[in-house]
């Protein structure tokens, strides 16, 4: 199969006519049942049926449809990435963030960078640390701020210093706080806990022979702030989070095992254009690792 028969493929699926859709792609309608039979023929499928109406998409072709979509989406994408990077200016470079990732994004290196490259423009796609890199498998983003743990493989990666978990304190829970706060006296308190954490929070506790007092479950450092701010109890977060504008104080957990990374990671396999170059070279300064 060719690019000119998923194309035509399409263009049948969207009009429902063989006639409207020769109309609309500028060809006669022999030449375009020919190219599709010829695509049903190497699938061995069928896949439209005709009905009264006209045409209409097989179980097979409806499958279909949806990787031709991909495919004809990745291949125009790669056309406009290849010109931007021969160029180097009107380029888009498609990041994936998380939540916690605030500290880094945005920041003055990247509008350093935007000034370096005329029209360059950066697109968010914002997510979970696995919803950013499933992303990031399929194409949708060129590179992301995740955190630990995931799983890299495929993909290539550089580390953050790592940093402690952060027990946020509503003003009302606020009495004899302490400059750290250890798992026992975490256990007195109401807890709000960010969801990827949970099975590694309760592993420790459980490890230590404690108890916690789970109150609030959720999947975003910002929602654990924000439920902590109501005085639903403590928030569980790592602690570059905190410096959000809150009402709160922030006291360092003092468990070694809770301790997380933020990480720039992007596939192995990709196009290492200057400006994405660039990109990471921005967050040197402040990585500690790298990891292929």
């Amino acid at each position: 199969m060719n690019l000119k028969q998923l194309s035509f493929f399409i263009t049948i699926a969207e009009e429902g006519q063989i006639t409207a859709a020769a109309k609309r792609l500028h060809i006669a309608q022999p030449p375009l049942s020919y190219q599709i039979k010829q695509l049903e023929l190497e699938l061995g499928v069928e896949l439209f049926k005709r009905t009264s109406r006209g045409i209409k998409l097989t179980e097979e072709g409806k499958l279909f449809r949806k990787y031709a979509l991909q495919i004809v989406d990745l291949t125009q994408l790669a056309q406009s990435k290849l010109k931007a990077a021969k160029k180097g200016v009107g380029a888009t470079i498609v990041v994936g963030s998380i939540s916690s990732s605030v500290k880094l994004l945005p920041s003055q290196k990247l509008r350093n960078l935007q000034l370096n490259y005329p029209g360059l423009k950066f697109e968010i796609i914002e997510d979970n640390t696995y919803g950013v890199i499933e992303k990031l498998r399929k194409k949708m983003i060129e590179i992301a701020i995740v955190r630990t743990p995931f799983n890299g493989t495929g993909l290539q990666m550089q580390y953050f210093p790592s940093e402690p978990m952060a027990a946020i304190f509503p003003r009302e829970f606020q009495a004899h706080l302490k400059a750290q706060i250890t798992l026992q006296e975490l256990v007195k308190w109401p807890l709000i806990t960010y969801r990827r954490f949970s099975s590694q929070f309760e592993q420790t506790f459980l490890r230590a022979g404690l108890t916690p007092q789970i109150a609030v479950t959720c999947d975003d450092a910002r929602t654990a702030l924000r439920w902590a701010d109501c005085g639903y109890g403590v928030a569980l977060i790592p602690s570059s989070v905190t410096h959000t504008d809150t009402l709160h104080e922030v006291v360092p957990v003092a468990c070694h095992a809770w301790e997380t990374q933020l990480a720039l990671v992007w596939p192995k396999e990709h196009l290492m254009t200057p400006f994405l170059r660039d990109f990471i070279t921005a967050f040197s300064s402040e990585m500690c690792t790298k990891k292929n």
